[in-house]
């Protein structure tokens, strides 16, 4: 790792240390640790990421780390006249079967628990997140929210603050979604906070529709051949749920899922069930 000075840095246990320049970036900062990419995305660009830190008294606050006058200092969120956010808590706890449990709190709330199928803890964590920004941006409107996300999975926190990057190209490409959805619902934090909780039990296919989690939903349905077939938005959770919901569904070469036309009224209900419709509504228009 070289110093912006053009010198290299010397690593040590407590932190890397220019001798040309006398810039030091500890490894524990605020009583978080940093690690080497974010080290070194500091130097590069000068500034980090949002992180949470823990002030001497043990209390939180979250600033980005910036490079002033050959020194690391916070920097913390300056707002505009007149701009307000609406505070949303949001934590998201997998289970080791694919099976996540979401709770989002604040001017928008909602508390569920997802089957995602046969995936990782990881990216089942993932798509409740991707799930979460995408609901808060619905019912608060894109751009209105500060998100304030607590994460039960320490390599799912580690790519959402680009701390560590993801071998699998799968996984790159939802945390890539993650926070493209992060970012389209407003401002947002993220922290890693294990908690002990019992397993979530549960298996490749969701025993009941998870009410109200898509409420933005738009899915098409007709018949083909004989078949049913559905269309469904370019979203990973959605489709990850979908697929969990509907374990007789295949996939066809348009990205479209096909089902036995058997599977009609489980699908309408999927759909009700999902974006939330409190009674029994009309099927939607094929």
């Amino acid at each position: 790792m070289k110093c912006r000075c053009g010198e290299g840095l010397a690593e040590n246990e407590k932190s890397w240390k220019c001798d040309k320049c006398g810039l030091v970036i500890w490894k524990e900062i605020g009583r978080r640790r940093i690690a080497g990419q974010t080290a070194e995305k500091l130097i590069k660009e000068g500034k980090t990421e949002v992180m949470e830190f823990k002030a001497r008294d043990g209390r939180p606050f979250n600033a980005a780390l910036v490079l002033k006058n050959g020194k690391v200092e916070y920097e913390f969120a300056k707002r505009e006249k007149g701009e307000k956010s609406s505070k949303v808590e949001v934590r998201v706890e997998a289970g080791s079967s694919g099976r996540c449990y979401l709770s989002i709190q604040g001017p928008v709330s909602k508390q569920a628990e997802i089957n995602f199928g046969l995936v990782s803890a990881t990216e089942a964590e993932c798509l409740a997140l991707i799930t979460a920004a995408k609901y808060v941006a619905h019912h608060a409107g894109a751009g209105k929210s500060l998100m304030k996300v607590s994460l039960n999975n320490l390599n799912l926190s580690r790519y959402i603050l680009k701390e560590r990057a993801p071998r699998d190209r799968k996984m790159k490409e939802l945390v890539a979604f993650a926070r493209k959805e992060l970012d389209r619902a407003g401002k947002w934090e993220v922290e890693y906070r294990p908690e002990r909780r019992p397993r979530l039990k549960g298996g490749p296919v969701a025993d009941t529709f998870p009410f109200g989690v898509f409420p933005w939903l738009d899915a098409k349905v007709r018949k083909e051949n004989g078949r049913l077939a559905v269309d469904l938005p370019d979203d990973p959770a959605v489709r990850a749920q979908f697929k969990a919901s509907m374990y007789s569904s295949s996939v066809n070469e348009d990205g479209c899922f096909v089902l036995p036309e058997t599977a009609e009224k489980a699908v309408y209900a999927w759909v009700n069930k999902v974006k939330g419709n409190q009674e029994k509504k009309k099927s939607p228009k094929t």
